[in-house]
């Protein structure tokens, strides 16, 4: 029996965002990834967007790496070009590489 396409991945929601920064805040970054692997790319580039700077490139680098491009391109420009502003360039070649 088929139950049509497989969903890409979770919704942020409000409580998940709250779990995500508590988690950030012990720091407990094992938890802070397992909350954020399993996040739709667009959900992904929300979170992102609504958390500190500080906090963004902690939280990007707990992404599975075959998203992260995804995840970039889902960024509002500013933000995006901040995070890239941050990596080195080899780690904006592996996002390129991954669109």
């Amino acid at each position: 029996m088929n139950q049509g396409p497989k969903p890409r991945g979770q919704a942020l929601t409000e409580p998940l965002y709250e779990a995500v920064v508590q988690a950030l805040e012990q720091p407990d970054l094992d938890r802070a990834g397992l909350l954020v692997s399993n996040l739709h790319p667009a959900d992904a580039a929300d979170l992102l967007e609504r958390l500190a700077p500080a906090q963004r490139q902690t939280v990007y680098g707990l992404f599975p790496v075959e998203q992260r491009g995804e995840v970039i391109a889902n960024l509002h420009a500013e933000v995006q070009e901040a995070l890239l502003s941050q990596m080195a360039p080899e780690q904006v070649a592996e996002v390129i590489a991954e669109l």
